[in-house]
């Protein structure tokens, strides 16, 4: 009986805190973005249709500077990715690291190793981005590739 008691409360918690993060990104969609509340709605449900519909597995991509392909943490290889390799070589206007070449980082990662309060946070503040966050810092995401991009 209690394990039932602790199971609905964590439950509720996570909806309190489910409800307090879409209300925090509507105001931004208002007040930062200047949507009006029915088009903040549906930009923030799409966002979270968007990330419930994605695979249990997914490649993700990140663009990094580093001297070296040996320069780069590969055990925790960032935080900031994209599912969309095309736009992402297309559009990338940030880049992270410091070092004379230009790399990109292909990783496959479980869904549950994204941050899903932040990417939809960033999803929205950046959307032309589209921004896929994962939590600590990339730890755990398997590397499939690193290719040194053309200058």
């Amino acid at each position: 009986m209690i394990s039932k008691t602790i199971f609905k409360i964590s439950d509720l918690l996570v909806l309190e805190s489910e409800k307090s993060r879409d209300k925090h990104l509507l105001s931004v969609l208002q007040k930062t973005l200047d949507y009006s509340l029915e088009d903040a709605e549906e930009i923030l449900q799409d966002n979270i249709l968007y990330l419930a519909k994605l695979p249990q597995e997914i490649e993700l991509y990140r663009i990094i500077y580093a001297d070296n392909k040996k320069s780069i943490n590969t055990k925790k290889p960032g935080s900031h990715f994209s599912n969309n390799k095309e736009k992402l070589l297309d559009n990338h206007e940030f880049t992270y690291g410091y070092g004379e070449n230009r790399y990109l980082i292909t990783v496959k990662v479980d869904k549950n190793q994204i941050d899903i309060d932040e990417t939809l946070h960033n999803r929205i503040l950046y959307q032309n981005e589209n921004e896929i966050t994962l939590k600590k810092k990339g730890a755990g995401a398997i590397i499939i590739s690193i290719d040194k991009l053309p200058d």
